[in-house]
């Protein structure tokens, strides 16, 4: 299958890497140089969990999931598709997953709703599946519509906390009773997340660091993965 699924944050590690290269370059006899050094690995680290590492950490949480062919799931800030097609596969013709996206290429390089319509397309996959420009904050969404609702490296994005919070209840909002949310995110939100999904009286099932595949220049930057339960 010909998928095209983007760089996460494309010019961060571009930066990064350009960056560390200048400053080699300068200090070249001197300890500078182990700082050039460092951030080109740490741009070669991030390009490594957006191409590699975040697909291995989906696949095992995805492949530990009991999904029915005729599920009905929704992944919110879709991007190019890569949660929403791993989904995909394990539904049937019966089963259904909405994509949900504003399309910036700031969050991922050349994002758009064609980009990933056509991922979609060239995967094949059996289920019925529609994709829509919407908010995440406000959903187009009745209450209680999804068996499964997932978000990957979203919500760190929304700002201020208050918005981020109502982005949070939307999500717990329209997933069904019994249900499953699945966050992966990044920095120093978790407890945050954690709080609000709590308000909403989801379970926790578990939030935990994800480890190197899901680290962004470093462990200081690291992944983290929140599984919960209405």
């Amino acid at each position: 299958m010909n998928l095209k699924y983007g760089l996460d944050a494309p010019l961060v590690p571009i930066l990064y890497i350009i960056f560390g290269i200048m400053i080699t370059a300068l200090n070249f006899k001197s300890l500078g140089i182990i700082f050039g050094l460092l951030m080109i690995i740490a741009g070669i680290i991030f390009i490594h969990t957006s191409l590699r590492g975040k697909f291995i950490i989906w696949n095992r949480l995805i492949g530990n999931l009991n999904i029915e062919p005729n599920d009905k799931a929704l992944d919110l800030g879709c991007g190019h598709g890569a949660v929403l097609i791993k989904i995909a596969e394990h539904l049937g013709n019966d089963g259904s997953i909405d994509g949900v996206d504003l399309w910036k290429n700031r969050d991922q390089s050349n994002n758009s709703k064609m980009a990933t319509q056509k991922n979609i397309i060239n995967s094949k996959v059996r289920c019925h599946t529609k994709l829509l420009t919407a908010d995440v904050v406000k959903l187009p969404f009745e209450d209680n519509q999804y068996n499964l609702v997932t978000a990957s490296l979203l919500f760190h994005n929304i700002k201020p906390k208050s918005e981020r919070e109502r982005a949070l209840d939307e999500a717990c909002r329209v997933l069904k009773p019994n249900g499953t949310l699945i966050i992966m995110d990044l920095g120093i939100l978790m407890n945050e997340y954690v709080s609000v999904l709590k308000k909403n009286n989801l379970k926790i099932d578990f939030a935990k660091r994800v480890g190197f595949n899901g680290w962004w220049t470093g462990p200081w930057m690291g992944s983290y993965v929140i599984k919960a339960y209405k």
